[in-house]
C-alpha cells in the first residue's frame, strides 16, 4: 500500500503534468484551434493510438483522449488514452508488461501507478485511473521525462 504522503506527491505530480499538457499544447491561434477542434474531436476520440516514442506498451484497443493531446518533445513525452475495459483488467495487462503497480482503491474509484528511472536519465510512469476518467472509461496516462537535462 502506498503511504498517504507518497500518494499525495504522486497526485500533485500528475496534476502538475496535466497543467503542463493543457498549457503547452496551445500552439494554434484560438480561431484555428476552435475550427480544427470542431472537425477533429470525433476522429481523435476513435483514432487508433500510435507509438509516440514512449518506450511503454500501448493498451490494445485504447483510443486517444480528445481532451488531452499527446506531447512529443525531446525532454517529455505524454500520452493520455482511454479504454472501456475494467480497471482490474487494464492493471493486470500492464502488470504483465511492466511489473507490479502500486494500487489504491477508493470510494470514488481506483488508481494504479508504476514508475521506473532508466539508465539514460529518463523517468517513465504509467498511471491507470478510473477516478480521473470519463464515466464508463479507464484512463491510462503514459509519461517519459528527461530527469537530468
Amino acid at each position: 500500500m502506498v503511504s498517504e504522503k507518497r500518494w499525495i506527491g504522486i497526485m500533485v505530480s500528475l496534476l502538475t503534468l496535466s497543467l503542463l499538457l493543457v498549457n503547452g499544447c496551445a500552439e494554434k491561434k484560438s480561431e484555428e484551434k476552435a475550427a480544427g477542434d470542431a472537425t477533429t474531436k470525433e476522429s481523435k476520440a476513435t483514432a487508433a493510438v500510435g507509438d509516440q516514442g514512449l518506450g511503454l506498451p500501448l493498451y490494445p484497443g485504447a483510443t486517444q483522449d480528445p481532451e488531452y493531446p499527446p506531447i512529443n518533445a525531446p525532454h517529455i513525452k505524454n500520452l493520455h488514452i482511454l479504454t472501456s475495459d475494467p480497471f482490474d483488467k487494464v492493471v493486470e495487462w500492464y502488470s504483465q508488461k511492466l511489473g507490479p503497480f502500486d494500487i489504491d482503491k477508493q470510494k470514488g474509484g481506483s488508481q494504479a501507478m508504476w514508475n521506473k528511472k532508466t539508465q539514460d536519465g529518463f523517468f517513465m510512469t504509467a498511471t491507470i485511473t478510473s477516478i480521473l476518467a470519463p464515466p464508463g472509461k479507464v484512463a491510462i496516462v503514459l509519461n517519459k521525462m528527461k530527469t537530468d537535462r
